[in-house]
């Protein structure tokens, strides 16, 4: 791989499609389709199913009796195969680096439609299928924050960002332990082990779901050349998953929508950490997780290991 600089935007500019193996026939024998455990697809239309995989190159661990296969298209409209096939390098990158954290694949195949990430199957499915019907007190609340903070520092000490955090972006191990999934939007934006060298991105560069998008994307807009963490975006998107867990402010399926986006932006999640404050139990050192966590100014977000230490977290 070509030596390049920071920020890597896009795995798919250092690698070729000839890298992943093609998919022989008989190599994946499909047992159910299913998101995971309950037979629905992914949002981004990707098809997740458990699999019995007979055989295959560019194996990366033991190949376990089940597993569940990703199944992604080749090409599609707009950045949508694009980021398929970033997925597909990110992991090998990361599979490569030890990364922990990550839920990496055990091998990876194309054929002439899709991409194949295969991966240890996990049959406690997903965080929004196993805390959307739940009704979570703080000690809950604060657990499961830990289980989401824990893998996003290992993935940002290892140089990179998420993109799009999600609860449906977090698998549940067998040992109750919470692993990173869905990298397509990953990116590199420091050497691994020098947190103190995080490049920052082109402002424009949006990642993750609008309902999502921290307000710097609307404060640096049309101010040529301005740049903004992509860290700490991430800091912003896992700010508004705690705050939905524990504001029970869902209200469709598939999507969480813990405030409404205003034209400004700045003053949105103001308004969240308000509506928080009126939550019957909801402790001051809760209020100010979120708050840094949400923070208008980036500069005044927590970063991953600081929001382990912080008092919430901590007590």
């Amino acid at each position: 791989m070509a030596a390049a600089g920071y920020p890597r935007l896009f795995p798919l500019d250092r690698h070729d499609e000839a890298e992943v193996p093609d998919l022989q026939q008989g190599t994946i024998n499909e047992i159910k389709k299913a998101r995971v455990q309950n037979g629905e697809g992914l949002p981004n239309g990707n098809r997740i199913f458990r699999a019995h995989v007979a055989h295959g190159n560019l194996v990366f661990g033991p190949m376990p009796e089940q597993c569940a296969v990703k199944r992604a298209p080749r090409r599609g409209e707009g950045d949508f195969g694009k980021q398929n096939w970033n997925e597909v390098f990110a992991l090998m990158e990361m599979q490569q680096e030890g990364l922990a954290g990550v839920l990496l694949p055990l091998a990876v195949f194309k054929d002439a439609d899709y991409l194949y990430i295969v991966m240890p199957w996990c049959q406690r499915g997903d965080l929004f299928e196993r805390l959307v019907n739940v009704a979570l007190d703080e000690r809950a609340l604060r657990e499961w924050a830990v289980k989401k903070l824990r893998p996003l520092a290992e993935l940002y000490h290892g140089g990179w960002a998420h993109g799009d955090l999600a609860l449906e972006n977090f698998l549940v191990a067998d040992d109750d332990t919470a692993m990173i999934h869905d990298v397509a939007q990953a990116m590199q934006v420091h050497a691994p082990g020098a947190p103190q060298n995080e490049v920052p991105i082109p402002w424009y560069v949006r990642t993750g779901r609008m309902e999502f998008w921290p307000p710097e994307f609307w404060t640096l807009r049309g101010q040529g050349g301005a740049t903004r963490s992509a860290k700490k975006g991430d800091v912003y998107q896992l700010g508004c998953i705690i705050f939905a867990l524990a504001a029970r402010r869902y209200t469709t399926r598939s999507r969480l929508y813990p405030f409404t986006l205003r034209e400004d932006g700045l003053k949105t999640c103001e308004a969240s950490v308000q509506r928080l404050a009126r939550l019957p139990g909801a402790s001051p050192a809760l209020q100010d997780f979120l708050g840094r966590l949400l923070a208008p100014d980036p500069e005044k977000r927590l970063s991953a290991t600081g929001a382990l230490a912080h008092p919430w977290i901590t007590g």
